[in-house]
């Protein structure tokens, strides 16, 4: 039931961000270009199964900390 519970908290945070939730993204000084070679949806998809993954500890969980994407994730989300 606690783990339950722990889903619908984190269900219920996700509904939160309906269209006129989501917060406005800062605008980039490097003139609006995109710095990253991954869109931001992959980014995004990337943390969020990170989030969900750590809240629920779940296990045999492994990424390339090394790679790209992680890499990136990482510093895109040090911007928030």
């Amino acid at each position: 039931e606690e783990e339950d519970q722990g889903m619908r908290d984190v269900m219920e945070e996700i509904d939160h961000f309906d269209g006129s939730a989501i917060p406005t993204q800062p605008q980039q000084s490097s003139g609006g270009a995109w710095p990253y070679t991954h869109s931001e949806h992959e980014l995004a998809s990337l943390l969020h199964n990170l989030d969900i993954n750590s809240h629920f500890r779940m296990p045999n969980v492994y990424y390339n900390t090394q790679g790209a994407l992680y890499t990136e994730a990482m510093t895109y989300r040090q911007q928030f």
